[in-house]
């Protein structure tokens, strides 16, 4: 009998300058950016359980690649960290090497028709590698494994199981990076970037110049236009805008062939960087479109190529995105970033004034900069503050503001703002006819907003918002009937916002907030990402879990029910983990820890009640702490705290308290490494922004 095979399919010079004339910047050899960031991995050597099918990589082998790895992530300013004494263990695990187990009483020995592959389950692999992986959440987890894979042979005429090649995969949601047998800096790099939400650049599918030009004909007859023709082999334009065309290797082996009919394979790194591709579309027009592809970034499929990988500019933003808003939140560092100690505290920092509002929520976009929406009358406007770079440096500056539109009166009036990507905002609001608006707007390096896109749907009465995905968000709403509706929406690099899909669930009081939680990225199972509902029903706090699967079904996961509240504030802690800090009816403040895993189920952890309280609000700082800021009910006192979450939310301990002046309205965001950005509405109505950092 062939003993149990374990498959596991992851997603996924210069010229001298003349004499007595300047030198341009591109001609000199400037010294590198500084490390603003730190990644460290955890890499995982695995054997079979008999210490067969071992990996070939060792410690040494991840130490000769960070030079490499550090050039390919420079323009980053991310640097790869790895210590070969701590950050590299070896285990001889089957479970763990391998990527699939065959079923009970199958052996591929009996299988003869190669379309029909013998039955395999990887669900207790995939399950060990997440278990493995949390032991080391704040590190990039890499698995070196060297597993078999079936294969159908024609010579012995059934299935057999051989050793895999090399390769990696990883995803945006993916709880580490697996790779199989010995890698290259740029291939690893390459697999990084899936885990830090890199798209690949080429389109799949095809392979020479007839292909490529059938795939543009076909985009052309679906009524695009003609200018447009070449984004049929632009797939990564719904992430980012600065990767051009890309049709992989294929191509470009035939143009760099000299021998076309000696049978042997072309050079795709040649010196032949692009190819003419003549196209006849509609009624016979003709159109020659030149394919161009940047064959030196990492997340194109010319890898192998000898160029200097690198990121585009994008892609960058979207890695530092990653790491700052959204799941990679637990792995990016700062490379200055002080030890806490046992006893942290809150201290105050800076603060700064704008006109006279009503009602005010925030969102952190980037690492350093926050985005204000404001009621003021009835309009709702967005101001742009930026928080000084170093780690002491609080220091509050005001840039650019855009009126967003006027928003419905009454009890009824309702709005949400969120990080969109690439530097986007997006704002959802109940407008003046009762119905939900959704804008998006750009951000510009000076800190102006630019309204890039608008949606619209029907009528609402209350609504929520968060981005759960690079390219997804959802606004959980509460329809005019009472019924919580969770909506799926689609936001493009370039602002588009394009509506996917809803589900509906139950009656409810009022939303309370919304977090992203990762679904599992390591299973046959199609989600496109997924969210913690908060919402007051019945006068209690309910929590949901909703999945967004890859048809657009938007379908509820798992549902909790806590105790009766007043209102409450919700954070994102770490990719399975979220807090809320509710009011009670008796006016007294508790932080609760919630935990989603990775199928959408929740666990309620630990909590902690402090002090009296009427509003609240809330901010991670970190993955380790939360801050609050609470309106005292008796004289408008503003208290703000600091909370320690134990690991895996099973506990909350307050570290720190001090007030924080008085006012009326309260929102926080973390920004920057240890920092948070309080906005409130002062005694004298006027919105006042400060910003408190979390010392040893």
């Amino acid at each position: 009998m062939h003993r149990a095979i374990l498959a596991l399919s992851l997603l996924v010079s210069c010229a001298d300058a003349p004499e007595a004339t300047s030198i341009a910047e591109s001609e000199i050899d400037l010294p590198p950016l500084p490390r603003l960031y730190q990644i460290r991995l955890q890499a995982i050597a695995t054997a079979d359980s008999d210490g067969g099918n071992a990996s070939p990589v060792s410690a040494a082998t991840i130490t000769n690649l960070l030079p490499d790895l550090n050039e390919i992530f420079s323009s980053t300013r991310i640097q790869i960290v790895f210590d070969p004494a701590t950050d590299f263990v070896q285990k001889d695990s089957t479970i763990l090497n391998q990527r699939f187990s065959l079923l009970a009483g199958v052996d591929p020995a009996d299988y003869h028709d190669e379309d029909v592959a013998p039955p395999t389950s990887r669900d207790w692999h995939d399950a060990a590698r997440r278990f493995e992986a949390d032991k080391y959440r704040d590190k990039l987890t890499i698995f070196f494994a060297s597993p078999d894979e079936l294969v159908y042979s024609a010579s012995q005429g059934h299935w057999i199981a051989q050793l895999e090649g090399a390769g990696g995969s990883s995803s945006r949601h993916s709880r580490s990076v697996a790779w199989r047998r010995s890698p290259d800096a740029a291939s690893l790099a390459h697999e990084m970037g899936h885990y830090l939400h890199q798209q690949h650049t080429m389109v799949k599918g095809v392979g020479s110049i007839a292909e490529a030009a059938d795939k543009i004909a076909a985009y052309l007859d679906s009524g695009h236009p003609v200018a447009d023709g070449l984004l049929a082999l632009d797939p990564d334009t719904a992430w980012v805008l600065d990767t051009p065309p890309d049709a992989a290797g294929s191509i470009f082996a035939t143009a760099n062939d000299p021998n076309p009919n000696d049978g042997a394979d072309g050079d795709k790194c040649g010196p032949v960087s692009s190819v003419q591709i003549p196209v006849t579309y509609g009624n016979n027009q003709h159109h020659t479109f030149t394919l161009e592809p940047d064959r030196s970034l990492v997340m194109s499929y010319f890898k192998g190529c000898p160029f200097d990988q690198h990121f585009s500019s994008d892609q960058r933003t979207r890695i530092l995105e990653a790491g700052a808003l959204m799941n990679r939140r637990n792995i990016l560092k700062y490379v200055s970033a002080p030890q806490t100690s046992p006893t942290p505290e809150l201290e105050y920092l800076d603060h700064d004034t704008a006109g006279a509002i009503s009602e005010v929520k925030l969102t952190r976009l980037g690492v350093n900069r926050i985005v204000t929406a404001a009621i003021e009358g009835t309009s709702l406007k967005l101001i742009v503050w930026d928080v000084g770079t170093s780690l002491a440096d609080g220091d509050i500056t005001r840039r650019g503001e855009i009126v967003v539109g006027e928003l419905a009166g009454g009890q009824w009036r309702s709005f949400a703002i969120t990080h969109g990507g690439l530097r986007q905002v997006i704002v959802s609001y109940r407008d003046l006819d009762g119905g939900l608006t959704l804008k998006s707007y750009e951000v510009n390096a000076a800190g102006t907003p630019r309204l890039q896109g608008t949606e619209t749907a029907g009528e609402i009465a209350d609504v929520a918002i968060a981005r759960i995905d690079p390219i997804t968000f959802v606004t959980p709403v509460r329809l005019t009937t009472g019924v919580l509706r969770t909506i799926a929406w689609r936001i493009y690099a370039n602002g588009e916002i394009r509506r996917l899909g809803h589900g509906d669930g139950g009656s409810i009081d009022k939303i309370e907030g919304v977090t992203a939680y990762t679904p599992d990225g390591m299973t046959g199972e199609d989600i496109e990402g997924a969210a913690t509902v908060f919402v007051k029903t019945g006068g209690n706090l309910t929590v949901q879990t909703w999945e967004v699967h890859g048809d657009w079904s938007v379908v509820m996961a798992d549902s909790e029910s806590a105790g009766a509240i007043a209102s409450s504030a919700v954070s994102s802690l770490d990719f399975d983990l979220a807090a809320t800090t509710v009011t009670s009816t008796s006016n007294v403040q508790k932080v609760i820890a919630w935990k989603s895993s990775y199928t959408g189920a929740i666990t309620r952890g630990g909590s902690a009640t402090v002090g009296s309280c009427l509003q609240t609000t809330s901010a991670p700082v970190g993955t380790r702490y939360l801050a609050t800021a609470c309106r005292r009910p008796a004289d408008n006192a503003q208290i703000v705290r600091l909370y320690e979450i134990g690991a895996g939310g099973t506990t909350v301990t307050l570290k720190h308290e001090q007030q924080a002046g008085t006012g009326t309205e309260l929102a926080m965001a973390e920004v920057g490494s240890n920092k948070v950005f309080l906005a409130t509405r002062s005694t004298s109505g006027r919105m006042v922004v400060k910003t408190f950092a979390v010392t040893p």
